[in-house]
């Protein structure tokens, strides 16, 4: 490793550099395979055939195990939320050569938007839980199968107020 670094010491910012060659793997079957469906609670370990490293991955605890160990009772619900929040999808899946079921689950969230045709008009955008910037779809696109509100957003009157008084400050 003290010889890669004594080569690089006058590299350029964002370069490509050679690693030592007893620290690379040339077998094909090096990473696991990708695309795995791991069943939720379960992990999954693969060893390297050539050098032996070993890599696990598992899935989070499931939402029904966690509801049960923490005597939550989780209010799933087929229709679609009307207002702003925060949800969790689930899916029904099968997978496997024996089509097991499991869920799958996805975090959004429904918030006001100003539309940008129209000042002053408002429509309720739906986006990905960790990202206020770029909307995911329109809301009516959204068709999970169930859905479970985990928190509640600030509704119309809500944020147009909110706005008023950001333009207010700004004209002060």
């Amino acid at each position: 490793m003290k010889n890669v670094i004594k080569k690089n010491k006058k590299h350029k910012n964002n370069e490509y550099f050679n690693l030592p060659e007893e620290n690379i793997c040339k077998d094909l079957k090096h990473n696991p395979p990708t695309h795995l469906s791991i069943p939720q609670g379960k992990g999954y370990i693969y060893t390297c055939p050539s050098c032996g490293r070993t890599i696990r991955e598992s899935r989070q605890i499931c939402i029904e195990q966690q509801e049960t160990t923490m005597n939550i009772n989780l209010q799933w619900t087929k229709d679609k939320p009307t207002y702003a929040c925060v949800f969790i999808t689930r899916l029904k899946i099968k997978y496997g050569y024996e089509e097991k079921e499991h869920y799958e689950y996805d975090v959004y969230k429904f918030k006001w938007v100003e539309s940008y045709e129209e000042e002053g008009k408002y429509y309720l955008g739906w986006f990905t839980a960790d990202c206020d910037e770029d909307e995911y779809g329109d809301y009516d696109e959204c068709n999970g199968e169930e859905y479970l509100v985990i928190e509640i957003l600030p509704t119309l009157q809500e944020v147009k107020k909110q706005l008023e008084k950001g333009k207010e400050n700004a004209a002060n």
